[in-house]
Protein backbone atom coordinates (compact mmCIF):
# COMPACT_ATOMS: atom_id res chain seq x y z
CA UNK A 1 0.00 0.00 0.00
CA UNK A 2 1.36 3.16 -1.16
CA UNK A 3 2.59 5.89 1.86
CA UNK A 4 -0.08 8.67 1.73
CA UNK A 5 2.63 11.25 2.76
CA UNK A 6 4.39 10.22 -0.35
CA UNK A 7 1.38 10.34 -3.07
CA UNK A 8 -0.25 13.46 -1.32
CA UNK A 9 0.14 16.91 -3.61
CA UNK A 10 2.07 19.02 -1.33
CA UNK A 11 0.69 21.86 0.29
CA UNK A 12 1.89 25.88 -0.56
CA UNK A 13 1.70 28.43 3.09
CA UNK A 14 -0.21 30.40 0.93
CA UNK A 15 -2.99 30.03 -1.72
CA UNK A 16 -5.48 31.96 -3.86
CA UNK A 17 -8.13 29.74 -4.13
CA UNK A 18 -11.07 31.81 -5.51
CA UNK A 19 -10.64 33.13 -8.02
CA UNK A 20 -9.24 30.37 -9.88
CA UNK A 21 -6.58 31.09 -12.42
CA UNK A 22 -7.95 32.00 -15.91
CA UNK A 23 -11.86 32.41 -14.59
CA UNK A 24 -13.78 35.81 -15.61
CA UNK A 25 -15.36 37.25 -12.78
CA UNK A 26 -18.60 38.62 -13.87
CA UNK A 27 -20.93 39.54 -10.40
CA UNK A 28 -20.39 43.34 -9.37
CA UNK A 29 -18.79 42.11 -6.31
CA UNK A 30 -16.85 39.14 -5.65
CA UNK A 31 -15.67 37.38 -2.44
CA UNK A 32 -12.03 35.65 -2.44
CA UNK A 33 -11.13 32.77 -0.55
CA UNK A 34 -7.57 32.20 0.41
CA UNK A 35 -6.00 29.18 2.29
CA UNK A 36 -3.30 29.95 4.68
CA UNK A 37 -1.62 27.12 6.76
CA UNK A 38 0.13 28.60 10.04
CA UNK A 39 -0.72 31.97 9.64
CA UNK A 40 -1.65 34.24 12.09
CA UNK A 41 -2.88 36.72 9.95
CA UNK A 42 -3.60 37.49 6.08
CA UNK A 43 -3.68 40.65 4.39
CA UNK A 44 -4.98 41.21 0.82
CA UNK A 45 -3.59 44.03 -2.24
CA UNK A 46 -5.66 44.78 -5.26
CA UNK A 47 -4.37 46.49 -8.29
CA UNK A 48 -1.29 47.51 -6.12
CA UNK A 49 -3.41 49.49 -3.36
CA UNK A 50 -3.37 49.17 0.67
CA UNK A 51 -3.02 45.99 2.35
CA UNK A 52 -6.34 44.79 3.95
CA UNK A 53 -6.85 42.21 6.60
CA UNK A 54 -9.08 39.41 5.77
CA UNK A 55 -11.02 37.21 8.04
CA UNK A 56 -10.57 33.75 9.11
CA UNK A 57 -14.02 31.51 9.09
CA UNK A 58 -14.27 27.75 8.63
CA UNK A 59 -10.67 27.07 7.74
CA UNK A 60 -10.07 29.67 5.22
CA UNK A 61 -9.51 33.54 4.72
CA UNK A 62 -11.94 35.94 3.28
CA UNK A 63 -12.04 39.08 1.55
CA UNK A 64 -15.00 40.88 0.24
CA UNK A 65 -14.03 42.78 -3.06
CA UNK A 66 -16.59 45.44 -4.29
CA UNK A 67 -16.85 48.48 -6.64
CA UNK A 68 -14.35 47.97 -9.21
CA UNK A 69 -14.73 47.95 -12.92
CA UNK A 70 -14.46 45.30 -15.74
CA UNK A 71 -10.90 44.84 -17.15
CA UNK A 72 -7.77 43.21 -15.80
CA UNK A 73 -6.55 43.45 -12.27
CA UNK A 74 -4.06 42.23 -9.78
CA UNK A 75 -4.56 40.93 -6.55
CA UNK A 76 -1.87 39.70 -4.05
CA UNK A 77 -2.01 37.77 -0.63
CA UNK A 78 0.54 37.62 2.25
CA UNK A 79 0.39 35.89 5.33
CA UNK A 80 1.96 36.97 8.94
CA UNK A 81 3.29 34.31 11.80
CA UNK A 82 2.05 35.32 15.63
CA UNK A 83 5.48 38.42 15.60
CA UNK A 84 3.76 40.05 12.32
CA UNK A 85 7.03 38.60 10.31
CA UNK A 86 5.54 38.65 6.42
CA UNK A 87 6.12 34.55 5.78
CA UNK A 88 4.57 34.33 1.95
CA UNK A 89 3.23 36.36 -0.35
CA UNK A 90 1.33 34.78 -3.91
CA UNK A 91 -0.64 37.33 -6.66
CA UNK A 92 -2.77 36.49 -9.38
CA UNK A 93 -4.18 38.40 -12.44
CA UNK A 94 -7.98 38.56 -11.89
CA UNK A 95 -10.03 39.09 -15.01
CA UNK A 96 -13.35 40.91 -14.70
CA UNK A 97 -15.92 41.09 -17.31
CA UNK A 98 -19.36 42.68 -15.86
CA UNK A 99 -22.35 41.09 -17.24
CA UNK A 100 -24.09 43.67 -19.76
CA UNK A 101 -28.05 44.49 -19.87
CA UNK A 102 -29.63 44.24 -23.11
CA UNK A 103 -28.34 47.58 -24.51
CA UNK A 104 -24.77 46.60 -23.87
CA UNK A 105 -24.53 48.76 -20.78
CA UNK A 106 -23.20 47.29 -17.94
CA UNK A 107 -25.12 46.60 -14.73
CA UNK A 108 -25.39 48.96 -12.09
CA UNK A 109 -23.30 47.95 -9.08
CA UNK A 110 -25.90 46.72 -6.64
CA UNK A 111 -25.22 47.05 -2.57
CA UNK A 112 -26.25 44.38 -0.30
CA UNK A 113 -28.38 45.74 2.28
CA UNK A 114 -29.00 43.89 5.26
CA UNK A 115 -32.44 43.74 6.91
CA UNK A 116 -33.25 43.24 10.55
CA UNK A 117 -35.91 40.77 12.11
CA UNK A 118 -38.24 41.88 14.37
Amino acid sequence: MPDADKTAPARKPLEIDFPLAGEIVTAPYYTFRIAAYGSARIDISIDGGDWLPCRFWIGYWWHDWSDYESGAHSVSARSRDADGAITAVESRRVDVRIKADAEGDELPRRRVRRVRSG
